[in-house]
């Protein structure tokens, strides 16, 4: 799923196979669904996460010298 500012519940959810055209699953999920409230809490923690563990950028003359490095 892509993050979209615009994208809000109810979200429809749809499965099907490979080379097929029937839906083998369907799932709604509207604003008081458990499972989404629990997907949302998911994605921002590991989003948090990611961010926390992004490496350090580093700003000034030590920067420039490492980026006119060969």
């Amino acid at each position: 799923m892509r993050s979209n500012v615009t994208v809000g519940p109810p979200i429809d959810l749809l499965v099907y196979a490979k080379d097929e055209l029937r839906i083998t699953r369907y799932r709604r999920f509207d604003a008081k669904d458990p499972d989404l409230r629990e997907i949302h809490a998911q994605w921002e923690h590991s989003l948090r996460k990611a961010v926390l563990e992004l490496p350090a950028i580093h700003f000034g003359e030590s920067a420039q010298k490492r980026s006119a490095a060969p």
